[in-house]
């Protein structure tokens, strides 16, 4: 049998947060994701922190006043920035945060940032950094994008701005404390113009080059206009999910779109990644295989047709598809439609209790001589509310980019047509 890592760590396994996901299964939609999707991340939203993001190492790699010494403290600098950053898009422009709403809450002029808490703000590092290097905005050597380093070093062509911001920080180095009120360093008017510059959608050039970098693919463009259309539009009568929408779309209006296959493999995906989600808590709730074995969740045809359909993926050619974890749940899905129930549970929870191993925690569940055997409450559906989610296609655990593919696709049009006016 297959267990993660399988042959290699696989760190979004491990990663934090990522605990609620009992069988490891945002690895598998994300990777099915990145057909249509290669640089976003759920939690990017806001073209603003993608900026922001640049902005950060344009200083860093660029300023005489980074010396060896700031280079030390060089994570502290991002979050110092991460904070300035989150306060002025709440505070000043009147926007909603990239990321961390609680560590900028409260009234602007008595609000205070703590560089030494463990969730300061952290989303810029987190999420937006990772699709600036996918996107090739970052380089490997943490330099910026020659085109983007250019249109930064217009944006600020005077040194005032980046070492009056570079004295506030070396100022709160200098605190045993590192606490530091945002409203006080925008008070000064040449670093609040620093952040004017690049924040307040008057210049496009950064916008041109987000629309030149992440839509150089006609087709990804033609998908996330399509994604912008349904997510943004308000047809109360559509039907089924915004995955099958999109696909609906693109093979009405585009029926030779060259990815439509890409989007298929997500509706072939989803709904038995929801099913082994529902199949998990239904063992939860038999207690034991031969109760499990008997309940009317698995006799309900629509479980053998999503694995059934998560097989297809099997014939894809992508290597992705033949990866280890995905031979694992082909094992698992084969098990379904060959309704071999005991294997298929006795399975499940061995793969769940190596996983939650690999994160170094306890699992929630054990078998043992044909009872499933709860170590931990974590709240489940009754078998009656598990069905009807089974009998259904339309309900999605995993948003596989979608939102963020049409937030961020929305904002770049929008910003680009203001400055054609």
């Amino acid at each position: 049998m297959l267990l993660p890592y399988f042959t290699e760590q696989d760190d979004t396994l491990i990663r934090q947060g990522a605990v609620r996901d009992y069988l490891g299964l945002q690895s598998v939609w994300s990777s099915v994701a990145r057909q249509l999707e290669p640089n976003l991340s759920g939690q990017v939203s806001n073209i603003q922190g993608i900026k922001a993001v640049g902005l950060i190492y344009h200083i860093m790699n660029n300023n005489k006043n980074f010396d060896d010494k700031m280079e030390e403290n060089s994570g502290l600098f991002f979050r110092y920035m991460e904070g300035l950053f989150e306060y002025y898009l709440v505070h000043e422009m009147k926007q909603k945060p990239c990321y961390g709403a609680r560590a900028i809450t409260g009234d602007k002029q008595s609000l205070e940032i703590n560089l030494n808490a463990g969730t300061v703000v952290m989303g810029l590092y987190q999420y937006y950094r990772g699709t600036c290097r996918r996107a090739g905005m970052i380089n490997d050597d943490w330099t910026l994008d020659n085109k983007l380093e250019s249109i930064y070093q217009a944006l600020i062509p005077n040194d005032i701005e980046i070492k009056k911001l570079m004295d506030s920080f070396k100022g709160l180095m200098k605190k045993e404390n590192k606490t530091f009120s945002p409203f006080e360093i925008m008070k000064d008017k040449d670093i609040k113009s620093l952040f004017n510059c690049v924040f307040s959608g008057s210049d496009s050039s950064i916008s041109k080059y987000l629309d030149g970098v992440f839509y150089k693919d006609t087709s990804l463009r033609v998908y996330a206009s399509y994604c912008s259309e349904v997510v943004n539009s308000e047809n109360e009568g559509a039907v089924g999910s915004k995955a099958f929408q999109i696909h609906n779309k693109l093979k009405y209006h585009q029926p030779d779109y060259p990815r439509l296959d890409a989007m298929q493999n997500f509706l072939n995906c989803e709904p038995f990644l929801c099913l082994l989600d529902d199949l998990f808590h239904s063992l939860l709730n038999a207690e034991t295989l031969k109760v499990f074995g008997e309940s009317v969740v698995i006799q309900e045809e629509a479980v053998t047709d999503k694995a059934r359909a998560f097989i297809r993926l099997e014939q894809v050619n992508n290597t992705e598809f033949s990866s280890a974890r995905f031979k694992e749940l082909y094992q698992l899905a084969h098990m379904i439609v060959g309704k071999h129930w005991g294997d298929f549970a006795v399975t499940l929870f061995q793969y769940h209790e190596q996983l939650m191993l690999v994160r170094k925690l306890g699992p929630v569940a054990v078998i043992e001589d044909g009872k499933v055997v709860s170590l931990q409450d974590i709240g489940r559906d009754e078998d009656e509310e598990i069905l009807e989610r089974i009998k259904s296609s339309d309900i999605w655990n995993n948003g596989y980019y979608i939102y963020s593919t049409a937030s961020i696709y929305s904002q770049i049009q929008k910003e680009l047509k203001g400055s054609a006016k």
